[in-house]
């Protein structure tokens, strides 16, 4: 795996944990969003980068390209997504995703419409993450006065939304390395995880993406 790819994939693990550790005490709820700020600016620095950059329009404009992707991936989960699986974690290793997590991804995929165009290029991640980051911190700051159970529940899904985010992200940009069979299923697999997550936290997708209402 190219070494701009695996320092994204870094990246996004270490936002994800910087998300986990807002809830946690023993430092100021300020040094933890400096923590998840700081986090977030490396995400977007290696986002940036030109090489990178250059893979995921690559992979998209091919994936754009491929025609029956979206229902060849589908035939392909529905009976034994278990080889899909194994190809996909290796993809994306750096960000220390379970087996039962990412079979977890798939399941809600399985469940929902596919999107025509999960996403349409590499700045528009760089909008979509932002938007995202913004999102996770108005939630978690929006949890702290609920009690228990509501409180409970909020974070649980504020935990699936980052997962989504930086699976769906983590897919995109590790796939660039792949056969372009695999990348092509992958992009449309990550580009819906994205979508997910914006319909989860905030809820508008048009206002975020590329401020046009959807067709």
């Amino acid at each position: 795996m190219a070494s701009e790819i695996t320092e994204l994939l870094v990246a996004l693990r270490a936002w994800q944990k910087a998300v986990k550790q807002l809830k946690h005490s023993g430092t100021t709820t300020a040094e933890r969003q400096q923590v998840l700020g700081a986090a977030q600016q490396q995400v977007l620095s290696q986002l940036a980068k030109s090489a990178v950059e250059a893979e995921i329009e690559a992979l998209i404009q091919s994936a754009a390209t491929a025609s029956g992707a979206m229902e060849e991936l589908r035939s392909r989960l529905r009976p034994d997504p278990a080889p899909f699986v194994s190809t996909e974690l290796d993809s994306i290793h750096p960000l220390g995703v379970s087996h039962n997590t990412f079979q977890q991804v798939i399941a809600d995929y399985l469940r929902s419409p596919d999107a025509d165009h999960p996403i349409g290029n590499s700045q528009q991640i760089l909008r979509m993450f932002t938007a995202l980051n913004d999102a996770v911190l108005t939630e978690h700051e929006e949890t702290i006065a609920l009690s228990r159970k509501p409180k409970k529940r909020r974070r649980r899904d504020l935990s699936l939304g980052t997962l989504q985010t930086a699976i769906g992200i983590g897919l995109v940009a590790g796939n660039t390395q792949m056969d372009s069979t695999v990348a092509n299923s992958s992009y449309i697999l990550g580009g819906n995880a994205l979508l997910t997550a914006l319909q989860n936290f905030v809820g508008r997708i048009e206002e975020v993406v590329d401020g046009k209402p959807p067709d």
